[in-house]
């Protein structure tokens, strides 16, 4: 009895000792919920994808994340950014959709247009489709996006307010008709709008609106004469000019017209005597650069407001990106489809001395030919609703530089190999780096950082130029970060480490011991019931 019972806890013990491997192992598991809620941003913004944020963050900080970039070569970051929408974010939650206005919250403190985020939150910040413009004797003149339902007194909020010196008696609403080559004057009157924002003066505003409020009649009367040029030109702004400063004069002030702009037609909005009431005069350009003493070229007045059109549909610009360790790195212009890579690094120059072209890019922007289907429905997904191999393929698609071709540079510039070559697109980026000669260390070192590359040597290497390993550093996790391919690899002695590569250490996870032992106490004592019913069932 004795020796069976020896026998019995042997087992237990041995049990019990894998129990305990089992969930030291399940302990390094990242848990996904525990701290961090995942929220997905999409739509137009530098970075979209999905971000673990703090229960207590807002829209807002969830917007801001994805606009943060590690690279800004790789974006045209301006383009994006200039034409986000801040007021129309949609919030997508469960089976409903929430409006976003975050305009409002950063200009007025609206909390209600900047919820807290929750678990599994989907952000669309789409494109900016409308905006109108107000001017004049307000506080912040400027132009603001258009969102459904705004009327005058809502961009008039936004633009915080009037001056002191606005006139209240009468404002105006410059709108196109229909066919979007006229404008119309619509006059309103600021005082009942103050009283009453639900009377037939506070209109419901359209895209490209232009509000104008007026000051009070002193304000009109000074020695400055001014004109204000808008439109296809190529520098839109306010212009000083004297007595006898004529439209052609603005249009040269302005640096001149642009390729797209509409000859046909131009307006010249100017007030009238009462310095309150305003007109619409239609000119010719054509008449004006073909004469520039024809009738059209009107003597301007102060505070005229000229607005000149641009073509509906005017041809569209090809052009490409080159940028980097390149003689004369900047835009060239293209014809689509008959320009290849090799002709635009030789229009460049070629490239330098620090060039480092087995690191170089080609970087496709256009829709049709980076949309991937497949990442953009994964990225609505929370990562627990995915298979295995759905989280690979999004964790791998995640890495990658989006829209880069696969193409050979070394072998284009020096074997000068037409299989390696590429037919141009419009909006292409062509990045040649200079030669790194670091190695990243990141992680749980005593001095994370740069470290620099000596050919040969292996990850342990760096690991000890980095000071060592820090106490939590987790040895088995450590991975190698290829600079070329992003890949992650688990390195060993012979992996070959090259220029650029990042050897990443992660720390090891929190354990709760007692936790821990309860648990195996309770399956030890299960297991231990169950050997015990089975020695008695043999025993009779």
């Amino acid at each position: 009895m004795v020796n069976h019972n020896k026998k019995y806890f042997i087992l237990i013990f041995i049990f019990s000792f894998i129990i305990v491997e089992y969930s030291l192992f399940a302990q390094t598991i990242p848990q996904k919920d525990e701290v961090y809620y995942s929220v997905s941003v999409v739509g137009k913004v530098l970075s979209p994808g999905v971000y673990f944020m703090i229960p207590t963050s807002r829209v807002s900080e969830a917007v801001m994340q994805a606009n943060l970039l590690r690279d800004t070569l790789l974006v045209d970051i301006e383009s994006i950014m200039s034409n986000a929408s801040t007021r129309n974010i949609s919030l997508k939650r469960e089976d409903k959709t929430i409006k976003v206005d975050l305009q409002r919250f950063y200009t007025l403190g609206d909390e209600e247009n900047n919820p807290y985020i929750m678990d599994g939150d989907i952000i669309f910040v789409p494109a900016l489709q409308k905006k109108v413009s107000i001017y004049g004797a307000i506080n912040r003149v400027g132009t603001y996006e258009l969102v459904e339902g705004d009327k005058v007194s809502d961009i008039i909020e936004l633009a915080m307010g009037f001056r002191d010196d606005v006139y209240l008696d009468k404002a105006e609403v410059v709108r196109f008709k229909d066919n979007y080559m006229e404008t119309e004057i619509i006059s309103i009157d600021l005082r009942k709008i103050i009283e009453n924002t639900e009377c037939n003066d506070n209109l419901l505003l359209k895209n490209d609106d232009r509000i104008f409020i007026k000051a009070i009649p002193e304000y009109h009367k000074r020695e400055e004469l001014k004109v204000t040029i808008y439109g296809a030109v190529q520098n839109p702004d306010q212009y000083n000019f004297t007595e006898g400063y004529r439209l052609s004069d603005a249009i040269a002030a302005s640096g001149g017209l642009r390729d797209d702009t509409y000859l046909e037609r131009a307006e010249i909005v100017r007030f009238k005597n009462d310095l309150i009431d305003t007109e619409i005069i239609t000119v010719n350009l054509k008449n004006v650069i073909e004469n520039p003493e024809c009738e059209d070229n009107l003597l301007l007045k102060n505070d005229d407001r000229v607005f000149i059109r641009s073509l509906p549909e005017f041809h569209e610009k090809k052009s490409i990106t080159i940028s980097g360790e390149v003689k004369f790195l900047g835009v060239y212009t293209i014809k689509e489809g008959k320009v290849y890579l090799s002709e635009i690094l030789e229009k460049c120059g070629g490239i330098t001395n620090k060039a480092d072209l087995q690191n170089a890019y080609l970087q496709r922007k256009s829709k049709e030919d980076v949309i991937d289907s497949e990442f953009e429905r994964l990225k609505k997904m929370l990562v627990e609703d995915m298979s295995d191999m759905e989280y690979e393929y999004f964790k791998t698609k995640s890495r990658e530089l989006k829209g880069r071709l696969s193409t050979d540079f070394v072998k284009l510039w020096f074997d000068k190999d037409k299989d390696a070559d590429v037919l141009l697109k419009n909006g292409d980026f062509i990045y040649i780096p200079d030669k790194t000669i670091t190695v990243t260390v990141s992680g749980q070192v005593k001095n994370p950082g740069l470290v620099t590359y000596i050919p040969g040597k292996n990850y342990l290497y760096y690991i000890d130029k980095a000071g060592g390993y820090a106490w939590r550093a987790r040895k088995g996790k450590i991975r190698l970060i290829k600079a070329i391919t992003g890949e992650w690899l688990k390195p060993g002695a012979n992996t070959t480490v090259e220029v650029g590569d990042m050897i990443f250490i992660p720390e090891k996870p929190e354990i709760e011991f007692w936790e821990l032992f309860k648990d195996i106490m309770v399956v030890s004592a299960q297991i231990a019931t169950v050997l015990i019913v089975i020695q008695n069932a043999t025993s009779k």
